[in-house]
């Protein structure tokens, strides 16, 4: 049950710059404006987005004086699974999803490229797997 103290949001659609800043202000209105609330659960079902305005978006998360739950409620991708981590508590449903991928960028023919291959093109260097998967397991989302 929650409480009236209890702010409850939820995070639907791709995750954008103009998404992420109607958020945040509506974030800084909560805190400002409404001094009752000591927690915030955010639901998430997101098929990703935009990875600088996601980061944008946990570091608010980690910064405002709410506890932030998050809940993973159906899909969680990319980008919004940066959101998810921002929460002190991560609830999954069973059936959520995660995805996580390397991270990409557009060349100058507007072909999409995991950056680790554009690394290997300019220095030879190969991605490390493994080190990428233990990175991975730090941050075990499911609670």
């Amino acid at each position: 049950m929650l409480s009236n103290k209890t702010k409850v949001c939820i995070l639907g659609g791709e995750i954008t710059w103009d998404s992420v800043n109607s958020a945040i202000r509506e974030l800084y209105d909560i805190v400002l404006n409404n001094k009752k609330y000591t927690t915030l659960v955010l639901f998430i079902h997101s098929p990703g987005g935009d990875t600088d305005a996601a980061w944008s978006l946990y570091t608010t998360l980690k910064n405002i004086p709410l506890k932030i739950i998050t809940v993973a409620n159906g899909r969680v991708y990319s980008a919004a699974t940066i959101i998810f981590l921002a929460g002190s508590s991560r609830i999954a449903y069973k059936e959520s999803i995660f995805l996580f991928h390397p991270a990409t960028i557009t060349t100058s023919n507007n072909e999409e490229r995991a950056l680790y291959q554009i690394k290997e093109d300019l220095n030879g260097e190969q991605f490390d797997k493994g080190q990428f998967r233990k990175i991975l397991k730090q941050f075990s989302p499911v609670v």
